[in-house]
Parts: C-alpha cells; sequence; structure tokens
C-alpha cells in the first residue's frame, strides 16, 4: 500500500486493522481461493476501483503508519501513556506534548 498497489489480503492477523473502511471491501476470506480469485480478477478488470483503492491505501499509510507514528507510540510506551490514546487507529495524529518536544524532532516528522 505505501507503495501505491492495490491490497487483496485475507482476513487473518492484524490484517483487518489495516485494512478498513473501505479497503475493508478488499478482504478475502481465510481458505476461500475463489473468492481470493474472484476479487484479483475484479481488480485486473476494474481500473479505476484499482486506482481508488490503491491512493486510499496509500494515504492510510501515510496518515497512520509512518517513522514517525510508530516513533511516537515507542515514546508514549516508555512515558508509560496510555497506547490507545496515541493510537492512529481513528485517523488521528499523535500530538507531541510540549514537555516532550524534543522528541519531535525532524526525524519522527
Amino acid at each position: 500500500m505505501a507503495c501505491g498497489v492495490a491490497p487483496v489480503a485475507t482476513e487473518v492477523g492484524g490484517v483487518p486493522e489495516i485494512l478498513d473502511g473501505e479497503l475493508a471491501a478488499q478482504l478475502i476470506p481465510a481458505n476461500d481461493p475463489a473468492a481470493l480469485a474472484g476479487m484479483l480478477r475484479r481488480m485486473m478488470n476494474d481500473g479505476g476501483l484499482r486506482r481508488r483503492i490503491a491512493a486510499s491505501g496509500r494515504q492510510r499509510i501515510l496518515e497512520r503508519h509512518t517513522l514517525g507514528h510508530t516513533l511516537r507510540g515507542y515514546a508514549a510506551l516508555y512515558r508509560g501513556e496510555d497506547l490507545v490514546a496515541v493510537s492512529s487507529r481513528r485517523g488521528a495524529t499523535t500530538p507531541v506534548p510540549q514537555r516532550h518536544q524534543r522528541l519531535s524532532e525532524p526525524w519522527i516528522s
């Protein structure tokens, strides 16, 4: 998704957490090769859908799964903060408290 490619994935592990909203429609039940083949066919044949899903996936990665988000999450963990509060699952960015501004150096943004 970070490379702008439309995902087609199965509903296993943490995949549904990443592919929610419009992207959830691309999730295939585990152990269903016919559904997988059908979705792959659909994605191959519908360029507009493929481009829209690819753009949506890339945007999700940029909003929620960058190095900065990961580093802020680890910093919050080490500070003992509630990780749900700093989670980006709802699309919110993680604000850096004033007392921790030194953690928002360019390498963390």
